[in-house]
């Protein structure tokens, strides 16, 4: 007599975590009045809705309104959708997202291609049997 096994349509998953960190994550079930395995469920379904983008291609843009002294962050999408990132900066907010930039710029700058400003493969100044 053939037996007729179905397909499995559910998935058991088993985790190993550290005391603390069991204990701190049955108190947030605790919190939301859920048991474990429907709060890893509903974790395992909010990670896996579509894929996410972490990275969106576009421009920076920083206006200057003039009617309320303000300064606003935007970036345009590169599919023309304008986003806002924050309203109602400062001038010392932006000055000093500007001396951060520059400051880490010349830092990178003075890394990779050293205090001369100027870049030198590595392969060039190698001997045989010396390496610098």
């Amino acid at each position: 007599m053939d037996e007729f096994i179905p397909t499995q349509k559910t998935k058991v998953f088993r985790v190993k975590v550290p005391l603390e960190k069991g204990r701190e994550f049955e108190s947030v079930c605790k919190n939301e009045n859920k048991n474990i395995n429907a709060k890893l469920k509903e974790l395992i379904e909010e990670s896996t809705k579509g894929q996410k983008r972490y990275f969106y291609a576009g421009r920076i843009l920083i206006d200057y309104e003039r009617q309320n002294d303000k300064f606003v962050w935007r970036v345009i999408l590169e599919n023309g959708k304008k986003v806002l990132v924050l309203d109602n900066l400062n001038i010392d907010f932006i000055k000093q997202i500007k001396e951060g930039c520059e400051k880490a710029i010349q830092e990178r700058n003075d890394w990779i291609h050293g205090k001369e400003g100027v870049s030198i493969p590595s392969k060039l100044l190698e001997d045989e049997n010396e390496r610098i």
